[in-house]
């Protein structure tokens, strides 16, 4: 019993990381409004009004290796998970892929 508490424990661990490595990441980065569209004879389909002005790559890949880590980790408890479990996470999460 021990040792599914402390392995419960060790993603929520994991899990609170993730979070403040997210807070980091956008507090060091910045967003910037440009509308492609606006006051233009040409319209850009699909064109975002949002763009990363400073991004925090250093952040964004220690964030992608915590992410592994931890999917690894979780992937454990999906090891025996019914085709209907499994099926219900890709629909919500959109595929938890690494």
């Amino acid at each position: 019993m021990n040792e599914n508490l402390s392995y419960i424990e060790k993603l929520k661990t994991q899990i609170d990381s993730l979070g403040v490595i997210i807070d980091e990441m956008l507090d060091n980065s910045s967003i910037y409004y440009h509308d492609l569209n606006a006051n233009s004879n040409i319209l850009v389909l699909g064109a975002s009004k949002y763009h990363w002005e400073k991004k925090d790559e250093k952040n964004q890949i220690r964030l992608r290796q915590e992410y592994n880590s931890f999917y690894s980790n979780f992937e454990l408890l999906l090891h025996k998970a019914t085709p209907k479990i499994l099926k219900k996470l890709k629909t919500q999460t959109g595929g938890l892929s690494t």
